[in-house]
């Protein structure tokens, strides 16, 4: 799954194995050992790999098939959403959380908070609203 995953994703952004391979500082013959199923990523290999690819290291190896999130409730959504900083609950930013009725996660009010706390930090590491804003380009380009 995470050989096939990343020659999607690396393909998708018309990079080359060597081209990827400087990008996350490996090299491209490890690149193209992920990709046949080989040889199997570090844990700072694969958040690496994530991180320039946007997706989370659950869709790398797997275990979702959405790329960047995670699968709640409504209600847990709201609840989610309630505790991030107000900064990120007003303006025109969405947080889009994929929803499957019959598959919800059964977060506590801890564990929400916890998620809240932690997407935050993400969401600063990657650059705030201007990450978004990019985001937003990438997605319009697709759909043109």
């Amino acid at each position: 799954m995470f050989g096939s995953r990343l020659k999607m994703l690396r393909e998708e952004k018309g990079l080359k194995q060597k081209d990827l391979a400087k990008i996350i500082g490996i090299s491209d013959r490890t690149i193209g050992m992920y990709e046949q199923g080989r040889r199997e990523p570090d844990f700072e290999t694969l958040i690496k790999i994530a991180d320039h690819f946007g997706v989370t290291t659950d869709y790398l190896l797997g275990r979702t098939d959405n790329p960047r999130g995670m699968i709640v409730s409504n209600k847990e959504n709201e609840k989610f959403n309630q505790y991030l900083p107000e900064e990120l609950r007003k303006g025109d930013v969405q947080i889009e959380i994929e929803k499957e009725p019959h598959e919800s996660l059964q977060l506590s009010e801890e564990e929400l908070k916890f998620l809240a706390k932690e997407f935050y930090k993400e969401f600063i590491t990657r650059g705030g609203f201007e990450y978004v804003e990019k985001l937003k380009k990438e997605s319009q380009t697709k759909k043109d």
